[in-house]
């Protein structure tokens, strides 16, 4: 499963520039057994998702986004002790089922970020897989590469339909230098992204 979810303007061809690619993990790297299961229960799919922002959009995103941060999660931001541009919570603490149901501000607040995403011309991106089931010898990194190679191409294709080029930014990753071998591979190998700019930041 793959999709870019459009912002406004996706039709719309813009002056020269780069898209930003902020990509993240969803789902669970590891086997998957079935949620009953003793263990392997975590999660069914693996992938990466994230958003696509033009490059003047970046720094106004981003300043929008600290200042939706501050407000609900003020008194842990204090509590912590760090500045709130690098404080962070993870969304799988409050960006579930049950949780969205009961906190409806939450709910809102996520709405508000999409729909910010789409005014600046950014758009919506998720690439996902479903795990074989009962497979003890799902190979995690392999898994991860394959993902990465399909994201990739996925966001090549979108790119150069627009006739613009992109970066993508990830986390840190203990794998990370086999996700830079498969980003080169996938830049510049047999059927080559020629719309990526460079190996992922």
């Amino acid at each position: 499963m793959a999709t870019l979810v459009p912002g406004p303007a996706l039709y719309v061809r813009a002056s020269e520039f780069i898209y930003f690619v902020y990509l993240d993990e969803f789902g669970h790297i590891g086997p998957y057994c079935g949620r009953k299961a003793r263990k392997h229960n975590e999660s069914p799919v693996f992938g990466l998702a994230g958003m696509v922002l033009p490059e003047q959009q970046v720094r106004p995103f981003a300043s929008y986004f600290l200042k939706m941060k501050e407000k609900p999660f003020h008194t842990e931001i204090i509590q912590s002790g760090k500045m709130s541009a690098k404080w962070e919570k993870k969304g799988t603490s409050f960006i579930r089922p049950n949780p969205m149901k009961k906190y409806v501000e939450a709910r809102r607040k996520v709405l508000r970020i999409l729909r910010k995403i789409g005014q600046c011309n950014g758009h919506v991106f998720y690439y996902g897989r479903e795990k074989f089931r009962d497979r003890d010898d799902l190979n995690p990194i392999g898994l991860y590469t394959t993902c990465f190679a399909h994201a990739l191409r996925r966001l090549d294709r979108f790119s150069t339909r627009l006739g613009e080029n992109f970066v993508v930014v990830v986390d840190q990753h203990s794998a990370r230098k086999e996700l830079w071998e498969c980003a080169v591979k996938t830049m510049y190998g047999n059927q080559p992204c020629r719309a990526l700019a460079s190996p992922p930041i």
